[in-house]
């Protein structure tokens, strides 16, 4: 994620996925995957809380178009619209046989 936000401040292509290399992928293309994966979207708040660079990329790259950290508001807010809250009382519990 900070690669694309250095590739978006240089107006380049962004990548979306590391191990097969570049893709030339837009920041719509990439904020779509985000949003529709609830396991990056967790990974990503708990960068934006808790990771120094992560929270420094969310203030200083102000101007760049792709900036998940500094977006990540209105990612959540997205992708809450694409899948339903459960209540934790109501999850289902998994139990091993």
């Amino acid at each position: 994620m900070i690669q694309n936000i250095y590739l978006s401040e240089a107006k380049q292509p962004l990548c979306l996925d590391y191990r097969s290399g570049w893709g030339g992928y837009t920041k719509e293309e990439t904020y779509k995957v985000l949003v529709g994966n609830e396991r990056l979207m967790w990974i990503l708040n708990y960068f934006s809380r808790h990771e120094y660079l992560a929270i420094m990329a969310a203030h200083a790259f102000k101007t760049t178009d792709y900036n998940p950290f500094r977006d990540f508001a209105t990612l959540e807010a997205t992708s809450l619209k694409t899948r339903p809250l459960v209540p934790a009382s109501e999850e289902p519990m998994l139990v091993a046989p």
